[in-house]
Formats: structure tokens, sequence, C-alpha cells
């Protein structure tokens, strides 16, 4: 039996409550000091939980033989059941004016099937995981082969010339055909470095986990000093609404560590860890529906009369701590329905947290 590995469960809990945070923070950039701050300091989240991800998949799935198909169909179901649903329903609230008003349902299918390709909103993040996900078997023989540190060089190569391209397109330098800088924010290659650092990390585990905790006051000055160069970059640039460029590629990894480090003194505290492993077991679903939370929140501040509750600082700070505590009570509640999992939660029988007996691996 696996020893669950609590340090991750803080960092995919963190890296979900960040996302939450950049998208409650997003429209104070401009306006508030604190807010462009707060907002530069957690780009990491969307390649956090790449690292995650790729990092829970192979730390669970490496010594294990399936076929390619077998791997999909057990995987895909996971990710596109949920992906389609909400799909649905990002659909249907960003058309509930014409819904209402009209009774007409006729723009909505179109709407739907062409942003299947893109992902409404936030869920291009599941654009990328699923090409990810077809790409794992080749990443895994690759690294069974012993090609673990090639597969890692290529793949930051290729993320770090994707991400550029997108990057020095803002001065009109392309490096890449116009069409695909389009769609670049949602290619495999601007995202497969942090995959496949993810499956890195698991191969030398044992090697990097000790350096990592002899070396934390220098991990921490770098973190600093990689901080304030992405919080003047973002200004002088311009380019403080983007997560893809080469310094989020650093910060990132840096970020990473920090946290891990962070992740062990948390672990030590059985409340605080219970916490974040529940939160770390509902990301999906609290990724995939706080958008949705956090535009009703808006609405119904609104609705009653709060029309400038929002603004200024304190402001800002509440708008994110109700979008966050409404997201979690939201998810809490739909753990007690069976059909959770089609919405990409988990069921209250399977959480680890509610279930002493369940087996801790990952």
């Amino acid at each position: 039996m696996k020893v669950r590995l609590y340090e991750f469960d803080f960092i995919r809990a963190i890296s979900a409550l960040s996302v939450i945070a950049i998208h409650t923070t997003s429209a104070y950039i401009l306006t508030n000091d604190i807010g462009y701050v707060w907002n530069q300091l957690i780009r990491y989240a969307v390649p956090m939980f790449i690292i995650i991800s790729g990092f829970l998949l192979y730390n669970s799935d490496r010594n294990k033989e399936m076929g390619y198909l077998s791997f999909l169909a057990k995987r895909l179901n996971k990710i596109l059941i949920p992906y389609f649903l909400w799909s649905a329903i990002y659909a249907l609230y960003n058309f509930r004016g014409s819904i209402i008003h009209d009774h007409s349902l006729g723009e909505i299918v179109p709407y739907y099937l062409k942003h299947l390709l893109t992902g409404i909103d936030h869920l291009y993040f599941m654009v990328i995981i699923f090409q990810l996900y077809l790409l794992y078997p080749l990443l895994k023989w690759s690294f069974k082969k012993g090609h673990d540190k090639l597969v890692l060089l290529l793949a930051f190569l290729m993320t770090f010339y994707f991400q550029l391209a997108s990057y020095v397109s803002n001065w009109g330098y392309l490096i890449l055909p116009k069409k695909l800088l389009v769609y670049n924010y949602i290619s495999f290659p601007c995202w497969i470095f942090y995959f496949a650092l993810g499956m890195y990390l698991v191969t030398h585990m044992d090697k990097w986990k000790d350096k990592v905790t002899n070396i934390k006051l220098n991990i921490s000055l770098a973190w600093f000093i990689c901080s304030a160069l992405l919080i003047a970059e973002s200004k002088i640039t311009g380019t403080f609404e983007s997560s893809m460029k080469p310094i989020i590629i650093v910060y990132s990894i840096i970020t990473f560590f920090l946290f891990y480090l962070v992740s062990k003194y948390i672990a030590t505290k059985t409340f605080i860890q219970k916490i974040f492993t529940w939160i770390s077991e509902q990301s999906f679903i609290i990724y995939l529906s706080h958008i949705l939370i956090m535009r009703l929140v808006r609405a119904a501040a609104y609705r009653i009369g709060f029309t400038n509750i929002w603004d200024s600082l304190s402001g800002m700070t509440l708008f994110f701590i109700v979008t966050v505590l409404s997201t979690l009570v939201f998810t809490y509640l739909l753990s007690f329905i069976p059909f959770i999992s089609w919405l990409g939660g988990v069921s209250i029988k399977k959480q680890t947290v509610f279930n002493k007996s369940q087996e801790l691996s990952l």
C-alpha cells in the first residue's frame, strides 16, 4: 500500500485557490496596486496544476502495464464527461438572456460545438490536459527507457519556444505563423514541459527532496528575486494578463519547490492538512465550477443593491473570500450526490478525509 503524499495535496489545493484568485483579482489589475501584485504572484497557478497532473499520474501509473486504448478509455472518461457537461452549463449561462427573453436555444448549439475544441472561458485547460493525456503513454515509454533527461530537455525547448512566440508577438515579432499563434494558448507545446517536469520529479524524487530541504534559504531568496522581476517585467511590458512567458517558467519551478518546503510544515498540522486534502481531492470540480460561482456571487450582490461592495482593496479581498467559500460549500453539497463524478467531483464516501479505511495512494 502506497502512502499518500500529503505535500502534494497542499500544492494542488493552493493551486486551485490560486486559480480562483487570478480570476477574482483580474478586474483590479489596472486600478489597484495590491490587486496587480497579488494577480502576478499567483501566475504559477495553471503551470502548477499541470506539474501536479504529470506528477500524480506518473506516480500512480508508472509500474502499471496498460495498453494505449485502455489507458485513454480509463483516463479520458474522467475528464470528457465533466468537460461536456460543464461546457453545456457555461453555454447556457452565457446565453441566459436569449433563453429568458427570446425563449430560444438556436445560438447555443453552434456556440457549444464550436467551443468544444477551444474551451469556453477557463475550460481551455481541459483541452490542454486532453492533449497531454494523448501524449502520456509515449512520454511514459520514453521515461521507462531511461530517456527522461532528454525528454525533459526537448519538452523545455518546445515550451520555451512556443511561449516565447506568444510573448514576442506582443511587439509584432512573429516566430510562429499567425494562425498557430491564435490557438497557441491551448496547444500542448506551450505546456508540455510542466507535465514532463512532473513526471521527472517522480523519477528522481529521492534525490531532489533532500536537496531542496538543504537549500531552503536559497530557494526562498530565489523566489523573492524572481517575484520582483516578474512584477516589474509584467508592468514594463504590459503582459500582466499572460501566464505564457519565459519568466513564468522559471517562477513556476521555484514556486513549486517553495510550496513543497511549506507543505512539509503543513503536513504536521492534522486539521489544516485535512482541509487541504479535501480541497485537493475536489480540486477538479472546484476549478470547473468557480467561474460560474464567481459570476453568480457578483450578480447576487448587484441584485440586492450592493453595487459598490466589491470596490477598493477590501472589496477585492471580500470578493475572493466569498467566491472561495461559496465554491467550497457548493462542492461539499454536491459531494452527497452519487453522480458528482460526472461533474468532476469526488463522492463523500470516497474522500480520504471522511473514509479512514481508504487506501492512501495517489
